[in-house]
């Protein structure tokens, strides 16, 4: 019996590997996959002659795809079928990021940015519910963060990666370049992440706390570990209101919304809109470099805050921190103040999902899951919008003042929501 319990934690992949590995797939999935098209927007719109309608419309049509994978996650059984499924739509990703650059046409590129928001949501929850797994079950949880910081991580690899790969093969072999890089990570992910590490700790006596998928933590890093979130339940009820919780629930689910709707033309059009300033077209991929190195360690430092501010009001100074970053390039084309603005929005937009599910978590503790989907909704619902409106703004008004304007007018909306949740 011993020798076999030997045998099967040999078999095991070290937890340094797993976590890599799943860092990485946050990087192909959401820091490339779901995020590259920022970047390689305005040379797509150089080459191709495209309105920002359009451009908006392509956007939206990937966060719907991840908006619905979301959903379907939370139904779907995957039993003992979600390292095929992962690997399934870890392809299917990188087939749609190459796709970009293989076809023209409104219709197509909506098609395949669909699909790469579907897969993109799909290998976050999985890989998300098997890394989580693991960490539980070696009483890792704190190393989360590390793991949600591929996603900034990969941001940043794809602002560095796209300028260089535009100069050499133009903006289709920008997609190709990303492409390729995301295949190399693959064989990473195809080795770190597999569903036998489940069954060898519970044969090893270390079973798992965590035994569902992370069904119920979506959005580019939205995710919160439940059993945490009631740990600390009891240390946090003095911070937040303890009468009136589902009006105040209310007050937050549309705060969340606004996030969602206030972020993502930042999130679509950052690069864009820094290329379009007197004099700043050769910051505009770096705008996207410091947004996904500001985002990388900012889930870690905002948690920190939280806990010793306590939640609502550090949530309040991260939507005004973030309204400040969005309308920035507004008030100045100076480039200090430019890019402050990038790190603003990319050290805020991932902090406030972690902050705003905790938050609902705690004001609907006997309904956490319930929560949170509801939260998800709204946020989801407002990336939708939020692109398609802003691209048609921005060709009625010839620019994007007007729609980082009105972004920057919905998040501090939302932040005066978010007072009602802080009442007691």
């Amino acid at each position: 019996m011993r020798r076999d319990l030997q045998a099967r934690d040999k078999r095991a992949v070290p937890l340094p590997a797993v976590l890599s590995a799943g860092m990485a797939a946050l990087v192909v999935a959401m820091g490339i996959g779901r995020f590259a098209y920022t970047p390689i927007l305005p040379l797509m719109q150089a080459g191709e002659g495209f309105s920002e309608s359009v451009a908006g419309v392509v956007a939206a049509a990937n966060y719907l795809g991840y908006f619905l994978a979301a959903l379907f996650a939370a139904f779907f059984s995957w039993e003992n079928r979600r390292i095929g499924w992962l690997r399934i739509h870890l392809c299917l990703n990188l087939l749609t990021t190459g796709g970009m650059g293989w076809v023209s046409g409104t219709v197509w590129w909506v098609l395949i940015r669909f699909l790469s928001g579907w897969s993109s949501g799909v290998v976050f929850v999985l890989a998300s519910s098997v890394v989580l797994e693991r960490l539980a079950a070696e009483r890792r949880n704190g190393w989360a963060g590390m793991f949600y910081s591929g996603v900034g991580l990969g941001i940043a690899l794809s602002g560095l990666l796209v300028p260089e790969l535009a100069s050499l093969f133009g903006w289709r072999g920008a997609w190709w370049g990303l492409m390729f890089v995301g295949a190399v990570l693959g064989v990473l992910i195809w080795y770190g992440l597999r569903d036998e590490h489940a069954a060898d700790l519970r044969a090893m006596g270390r079973d798992p706390v965590i035994r569902e998928p992370a069904v119920h933590q979506h959005a580019d890093r939205e995710n919160i570990n439940e059993r945490d979130a009631k740990s600390r339940d009891s240390a946090y009820h003095t911070r937040l209101p303890s009468v009136s919780r589902t009006s105040r629930f209310r007050w937050l689910v549309a705060a969340y919304g606004c996030e969602g709707l206030g972020y993502i033309v930042s999130g679509t059009f950052l690069v864009a809109v820094v290329m379009d300033l007197p004099r700043m077209e050769a910051y505009g991929t770096w705008s996207w470099v410091l947004v996904g190195l500001a985002a990388a360690p900012s889930t870690l430092i905002w948690s920190w805050l939280a806990e010793r501010r306590g939640y609502v009001p550090v949530l309040i100074w991260a939507y005004l921190l973030q309204a400040v970053g969005v309308v920035l390039p507004v008030l100045s084309s100076h480039p200090a103040l430019v890019l402050l603005g990038a790190i603003l929005f990319g050290g805020t937009f991932m902090g406030i999902t972690t902050l705003a599910l905790t938050v609902g978590r705690l004001l609907c503790e006997h309904e956490g899951n319930r929560a949170v989907g509801q939260l998800t909704a709204a946020y989801g619902l407002g990336q939708i919008i939020g692109p398609a409106a802003a691209g048609m703004v921005a060709d009625w008004t010839g620019g994007y003042v007007f729609p980082l304007l009105i972004s920057s007018v919905v998040l501090l909306s939302g932040m005066g929501m978010l007072v009602a949740v802080r009442q007691r």
